[in-house]
């Protein structure tokens, strides 16, 4: 059996979802997602949040402006970070899993050629 052959059945063998994020419904990463996928992913999501707390920022230091004199705004904003922050945290830790996983199988596949 080529190493490859071995390789290739590791990384199919994989197939459970890994959950990364929950509210009122439960989030997973599907076992078909590659890792540069998910960084993609992370890194979109870390973005946004980044772009919603400098607009925060930016309003804050405008007075008079729209979110000074509407707390509530800033409020869903905040939670919306909170809400990504706490997507990325979930996808970091599936990113980690999947490639504990991989790591796992190739060992084992590889000890076994």
């Amino acid at each position: 059996m080529a190493v490859s052959s071995v390789a290739k059945t590791s990384i199919e063998s994989i197939e459970a979802p890994v959950r990364f994020f929950q509210k009122n419904g439960t989030y997973s990463v599907a076992s078909s997602t590659t890792a540069a996928e998910l960084i993609d992913d992370i890194g979109c999501w870390l973005e946004s949040a980044r772009g919603i707390t400098q607009v925060i920022i930016m309003g804050l230091e405008n007075e008079g402006g729209d979110i000074e004199v509407n707390p509530k705004i800033v409020a869903r904003s905040l939670y919306g970070v909170l809400a990504l922050l706490e997507i990325v945290d979930g996808g970091v830790y599936a990113l980690a899993s999947r490639q504990k996983q991989l790591s796992m199988l190739k060992g084992k596949s590889v000890g076994a050629i």
